[in-house]
């Protein structure tokens, strides 16, 4: 069993499929479609395409798209699936999606550098109009970027558009946090909460209430990572939900070496940063990770990755003395919805 399959690995999952891995992959593409076209309620698109042409009966996905689930059912991690099911889709209703939904599913795919790119062309295209979605879209790359001051900017031209936008308001919030004015970015935070209604009970209800795709009414990653180190049970449904989010990612791996499993923690921020090799406090952090299980590299553990992180912190200037080591975003949502404010993070 190699590093990968040992620490990587999703032995949940991989039982999942193996009981009925048609139904699964059934479940899973019906699943992607609605995040794919970024709404909520899209599922039903996918039925005309289910239908046999002859018949005009549905059929089971697995036998209407035999080679796809046949590459589906080869790989093991869950969002590598829905990227090649996504690839499908590209091919299947790509012409039938707007361009902010086309930037929406690669961000989803975790590839906010291209969808950045074909934001930008588009507004080229344009002259400068922007719709509000598209603002949305921008806002959202940009925070996976780590460019913040723009994503504050993108998402405060979209709030100039739609001004009681509810994603666009959690993004500027989610800006604010990341740029330290957490007073305006709670604030933001409160209000949507008192808009919603939620209420706190089981981690499953909070989950659904606040966070899950169809569902969910504050729909942030920081709000989320806050309320997983509250309630660890929600660690599973809020890496599956924000994998696209680098920041959930990396938290959730800062947890696991803080604990009992720095070995997936390291793997996980390995994997990370092979996706997004742009983000500092990672590639630092996993420096430090690399110093304590491999000194000076003298085992050539994950060789390749490490030298290409020590190329990225020269080149960029990143300094571990600009960071808090290995510290997660302290972020509390309390039961009587009072937001706190994070203790201040060095410059």
């Amino acid at each position: 069993m190699g590093f990968w399959t040992r620490w990587f690995g999703n032995t949940r999952r991989a039982k999942a499929l193996a009981l009925d891995p048609a139904a699964s992959f059934d479940q899973e593409l019906r699943a992607a479609v609605p995040r794919y076209s970024c709404m909520a309620r899209d599922a039903a698109a996918l039925d005309p395409l289910l239908r046999d042409p002859r018949t005009g009966d549905l059929r089971p996905a697995s036998q209407r798209f035999p080679e796809l689930y046949r590459e589906w059912a080869e790989i093991r991690s869950p969002w590598d699936r829905r990227g090649v099911l996504f690839n499908a889709l590209d091919e299947l209703l790509g012409d039938t999606i707007a361009p902010w939904q086309r930037a929406e599913r690669l961000i989803e795919d975790r590839r906010p550098r291209e969808a950045l790119e074909e934001i930008e062309e588009i507004e080229a295209r344009a002259a400068g109009d922007r719709d509000a979605p598209l603002c949305r879209a921008s806002a959202r790359a940009l925070i996976c970027l780590e460019q913040f001051e723009a994503a504050l900017e993108a998402a405060q031209r979209g709030l100039a558009i739609a001004p009681q936008d509810r994603s666009l308001r959690i993004l500027a919030a989610d800006a604010q946090h990341f740029l330290g004015r957490h007073d305006a970015a709670h604030a933001i935070y409160e209000t949507v909460l008192s808009e919603t209604g939620a209420h706190h009970a089981s981690p499953e209800t909070v989950f659904q209430q606040l966070f899950a795709f169809e569902t969910g009414a504050l729909r942030s990653p920081i709000v989320a990572l806050s309320a997983a180190l509250k309630m660890p049970a929600l660690w599973p449904s809020i890496e599956d939900e924000f994998y696209w989010s680098p920041h959930v990612r990396a938290q959730h791996a800062y947890q696991m070496a803080r604990g009992n499993q720095v070995m997936r923690g390291f793997a996980k921020l390995v994997a990370l940063l092979r996706e997004m090799p742009w983000l500092a406090d990672a590639t630092l952090n996993c420096m430090q990770i690399f110093e304590a299980l491999d000194p000076g590299g003298k085992n050539e553990l994950c060789a390749e990755d490490r030298e290409r992180m020590v190329r990225a912190i020269q080149a960029n200037g990143w300094s571990i003395a600009q960071l808090h080591p290995l510290e997660p975003i302290e972020f509390n949502l309390a039961e009587e919805r009072h937001l706190a404010t994070p203790p201040a993070r060095d410059p």
